[in-house]
């Protein structure tokens, strides 16, 4: 995961991705990473011992999941603010959040529903066929390097700031 995050900051702020810098990569958000998963992990375990007998525990953990990982911009946070611990993450995700919660959640919808709507097709294919677990790993890459840029647009700025700079960017002098 390390790995992955720092490449794909490399990808979003436009820089060269060298294979040299893999060892540095390893090392780069490796804890910030681990830090995030373990309190994530306590969280799922508290919340399993707490909803014990549920009968829809699963799909409780199913949307809190969903939540996490893929409508809170934790991993755009750990590679772009550099956080170092997984509280800070999340404490800059919320915050994130509460200021863009619009302009994140919109183009994550259709992503949420289809992720909900065929989770179990997509699933099967994945399992069954090599193939389609590239293609799903091609398409989950181009989503985070979407996230990656929206989050680098969003983040700093407000509403105002933005309308702004874009209002004065598409006027003709």
């Amino acid at each position: 995961i390390s790995c992955y995050l720092y490449f794909t900051g490399d990808v979003v702020s436009q820089a060269k991705v060298r294979f040299t810098d893999f060892p540095t990569s390893i090392r780069a958000y490796l804890w910030s990473a681990i830090s995030l998963f373990f309190i994530l992990w306590i969280a799922e375990m508290l919340l399993q011992m707490l909803l014990r007998g549920n009968p829809n525990v699963g799909l409780i953990l199913l949307a809190i999941d969903l939540f996490v990982y893929v409508l809170m911009p934790s991993f755009e946070v750990i590679y772009q603010r550099g956080t170092n611990g997984g509280m800070e993450t999340l404490q800059r995700s919320f915050k994130f959040l509460q200021e863009n919660w619009i302009e994140w959640f919109v183009p994550h919808l259709p992503i949420v529903g289809a992720l909900i709507f065929w989770r179990r097709e997509l699933a099967a294919l994945v399992s069954g066929n090599w193939w389609m677990f590239l293609v799903v790993g091609a398409a989950l890459h181009v989503l985070m390097v979407f996230r990656g840029h929206l989050y680098k647009v969003l983040d700093g700025s407000s509403h105002r700031q933005r309308m702004f700079k874009y209002r004065n960017a598409a006027s003709p002098e």
